[in-house]
């Protein structure tokens, strides 16, 4: 059987729906979690995805989470942007609480997480993480709505990494690795060395013939100034397509996916949206508005089981129930 990815789209405090379909997952699913190489995302699809990996014992604990932290939004006057509320502080402090340790250690190379660059607009994937606070820094960088959740981009120093999971080969390689990255890839020294030594990454020379083992002083790194600014992955990816095997996408939007809703009196038109294909539809205008000024608790719990009840029907539909 070829391998499977699994990717979380973007979708807010929608991320609800994530959960309920992540737990169904674990409960009738770990046919298919086995065979799972990698994880990807992007904002709260991030998030989810990250537990799934790391700490799925606690797909609970992040649920309840989510309810309070969407009452705290609905008791702010402007919501997330309300003067003097500190959304991402708030969201960090959910992060840190509910990761393992060495969350870090468990997603390097298997989560992929969509980021913006706030400069230059491009995206990237980031799924090399030498600390734990480098996952965080990521995972808030991803999931930073600019205005609604606050004015000052993330600064994260790190590495944006190839689709692969690796790091993205430097131009120019041959008998031996030099640092002469293109501008939008960020190096990071122990990052780097963590990932080769983790992974046993060969670059290939730009002849295609044999593999250079990645062995560097990485002297051509020192002085050099590695941090850039990031903001919401899904701006620009908001369901990361990995190579390699099939993806499984899950949304809380009704569109082509394999485990998403499925709206009544289709319109029949579909619109691309940050590379996610979703159906014009009123039910999902109204999950639009939900993704940042979240319904009422009663209304994201039906959400959550209506992700458990659609992560089933498809685990049945692929032969994948337990």
């Amino acid at each position: 059987m070829k391998g499977i990815n699994l990717s979380f789209s973007a979708c807010g405090f929608l991320g609800i729906y994530h959960l309920g379909a992540a737990s169904a997952l674990c409960r009738h699913g770990q046919k298919l979690l086995k065979d799972v190489q990698a994880f990807a995302g992007a904002s709260a699809g991030s998030l989810v995805a990250s537990v799934l990996l790391t700490a799925p014992e606690k797909l609970e604990e992040c649920g309840e989470f989510t309810y309070v932290f969407a009452e705290e939004i609905r008791r702010q006057a402007l919501g997330a942007a309300t003067p003097g509320y500190d959304f991402m502080a708030r969201l960090r402090s959910g992060m840190e609480s509910i990761l393992p340790p060495d969350a870090h250690t468990l997603a390097c190379g298997r989560l992929h997480v969509s980021i913006t660059n706030a400069r230059s607009g491009r995206n990237c994937l980031v799924s090399a993480f030498c600390s734990r606070e480098d996952l965080l820094q990521v995972l808030c960088a991803s999931s930073f709505v600019p205005i609604y959740a606050g004015l000052r981009a993330v600064e994260y120093r790190g590495q944006p990494s190839s689709p692969l999971g690796f790091p993205t080969a430097p131009s120019g390689v041959r008998a031996q690795p030099r640092v002469h990255a293109p501008p939008h890839t960020l190096l990071h020294r122990d990052q780097a060395l963590l990932c080769a030594y983790r992974w046993k990454i060969f670059w290939m020379g730009d002849r295609k013939e044999e593999p250079v083992p990645f062995e560097t002083t990485w002297r051509d790194l020192e002085g050099i100034t590695l941090s850039e600014k990031w903001v919401d992955g899904g701006l620009t990816d908001s369901l990361p397509i990995l190579p390699g095997g099939r993806t499984v996408t899950v949304s809380p939007f009704t569109g082509r996916l394999d485990i998403s809703p499925q709206d009544d009196g289709r319109l029949g038109s579909y619109v691309r949206v940050a590379n996610q294909d979703v159906l014009v539809s009123p039910g999902n205008l109204v999950r639009l508005s939900h993704a940042l000024f979240p319904p009422s608790r009663r209304e994201m719990e039906s959400l959550h089981q209506r992700g458990f009840e659609d992560a089933l029907r498809f685990l049945r539909r692929e032969n994948w129930f337990e």
